[in-house]
């Protein structure tokens, strides 16, 4: 069997619609990162003291200024650079 109408090698990263995999990273951080801050954030929100709640609200802060300073960085880092010719 052969693949005559084939445009792309059968172990490429770069097919229509897909990402390649220095994209996958980051965005599964960003996602990572707003997720574990949306539960912090509900924790506080529900905690029964206010030292809890600092607690919570603490880390709800760090993870999701941190997570929006690496979607920043990679935005204008990775995506303004020009992509290599092959």
């Amino acid at each position: 069997m052969t693949d005559v109408g084939r445009r792309y090698p059968p172990n490429s990263l770069e097919r229509p619609g897909s990402t390649s995999a220095a994209d996958k990273g980051p965005r599964v951080l960003a996602s990572v990162g707003l997720a574990v801050g949306g539960v912090f954030s509900m924790v506080g929100a529900f905690a029964p003291s206010a030292f809890l709640r600092g607690i919570a609200g603490g880390i709800d802060g760090v993870v999701l200024v941190a997570t929006f300073a690496g979607w920043i960085w990679t935005l204008v880092t990775v995506d303004a650079l020009p992509s290599p010719e092959r």
